[in-house]
């Protein structure tokens, strides 16, 4: 059974950087060297110079990088720009945003998942997100020379088995026990509120955590981080479950919450040659049935938004060399079945018709569909012969099938919106000593 457990976090002390959103930082799969640069130039204490320091001329191989973030690590944990929280806490997070013009709300938790014994399988924590080997080894280093876990999984929680017998929703509990905490306040300059609770009263975490016992987590995000932590050697050397160096850090999302949304994906598939949208509709026109939207600069933010929201059957926003987008969804009704997505079967007529056995080529969104039409005219320009497919984004319901068909996606395809940053807390997997700053 996989343990959710409270933990005495390391928190940025604001009295000494200032705004908290000043020093968080996106999960490091989002940051690129650009993003890196900004996050080095926006505060001194932007959480990216432990998370992902930047190499340095000099620098001998990587092992440098982690050498320099483990030194901020320690120089800020002595100089109390971060603090050990007091007693052991449940850290609640509501985020607040706006998507198509309403102002939502989502729920959480960040908590110290205790890892399972090395006998017990992966399946204990079932993922629908595949892990990439070299950010696996990364986070490997990274853990191994810091002695922490700095990065939160990112997972859905769902009760899989019934035991669950509060009737009131999970996210309605975080929301209830936070009611007498004052919140520390986040504002980011997209609009997103963070609000953080550092809960700590024994009674309610404990009520919390017997809960949490009831549910199963679908990684989404932070696969890397987990595998990462399994494989950390120190965890290798105890049996004491409650070993710091047996936990993962991890944030936690109700699969039920209302406020759950994911970005659209953006997929990119080479063609032998240029095709219209004329050639792609007789191209595939026995399967799939085609609605014209338009060729103006907002089209493909157009045909996004409608493909999302379409609840009548599974349809994608499809962008042709001529610029012209549409909307594509099964000529006939079939059988609902995770095992082969509506991208699935285009992918696999336009192989047969054409002879090839090219795979989408996707690329990462980070912002909202409002910047699709400006990715997608640089891709056309970059490659005319090419065809652009927007992906609506998936339910919590859809992610948890797929992984019950144990389909795994790329992090991309599971891409929470808006994303959870990385800074709000840290979990070191050191046994604290008995001089070790502590939060007023």
């Amino acid at each position: 059974m996989v343990q959710i457990l409270p933990f005495a976090g390391w928190r940025f002390d604001l009295s000494q950087v200032g705004a908290l959103s000043e020093v968080i930082a996106p999960a490091n799969s989002l940051i690129d060297e650009t993003l890196q640069r900004t996050l080095y130039r926006q505060h001194p204490c932007n959480a990216v110079r432990m998370v992902l320091n930047r190499e340095e001329p000099g620098d001998r191989s990587a092992a440098d990088r982690c050498t320099r973030a483990d030194d901020f690590w320690r120089l800020w944990k002595r100089e109390g720009i971060l603090l050990r929280e007091h007693d052991a806490a449940f850290y609640i997070i509501e985020t607040t945003f706006r998507s198509s013009g309403d102002e939502r709300t989502r729920w959480s938790v960040i908590a110290r998942l205790q890892l399972p014994d090395s006998n017990v399988p992966d399946s204990v924590v079932p993922t629908i997100v595949s892990a990439d080997p070299q950010r696996v080894a990364d986070q490997s280093a990274l853990r191994k020379v810091c002695h922490a876990s700095l990065v939160p999984i990112l997972a859905l929680m769902a009760d899989t088995t019934g035991a669950d017998s509060d009737l009131r929703s999970l996210s309605d509990h975080l929301e209830l026990v936070v009611r007498q905490v004052p919140p520390v306040e986040c504002h980011g300059d997209d609009g997103v509120r963070q609000r953080v609770w550092p809960l700590t009263n024994p009674t309610l975490c404990s009520e919390l955590q017997r809960r949490f016992a009831n549910y199963s987590l679908f990684i989404i995000g932070g696969y890397e981080e987990y595998l990462a932590a399994k494989a950390d050697p120190d965890r290798a050397r105890t049996l004491d479950p409650n070993d710091a160096s047996r936990s993962v850090l991890a944030c936690l999302i109700p699969a039920d919450d209302l406020g759950i949304e994911f970005l659209p994906h953006l997929l990119s598939r080479n063609l032998p040659s240029p095709m219209s949208a004329e050639q792609l509709r007789e191209l595939l026109g026995s399967e799939f049935q085609f609605q014209f939207i338009g060729a103006e600069p907002t089209a493909s933010e157009d045909a996004a938004e409608l493909a999302r929201i379409n609840s009548e059957q599974p349809c994608l926003a499809m962008g042709t060399s001529d610029g012209i987008w549409v909307i594509v969804s099964d000529a006939e009704p079939v059988d609902e079945s995770p095992n082969e997505l509506l991208i699935d079967r285009i992918n696999r007529k336009i192989n047969v018709v054409t002879s090839t056995e090219e795979l989408f080529i996707s690329h990462r969104l980070t912002a909202s569909a409002g910047v699709l039409a400006k990715i997608s005219l640089t891709l056309f320009q970059s490659n005319a012969a090419s065809l652009q497919l927007i992906e609506p984004a998936r339910t919590s319901d859809e992610l948890l099938r797929l992984s019950e068909a144990g389909i795994c996606l790329p992090e991309f395809g599971a891409r929470l919106h808006p994303g959870v940053p990385t800074g709000l807390a840290f979990l070191s997997t050191e046994n604290p000593g008995p001089s070790v700053p502590r939060k007023k």
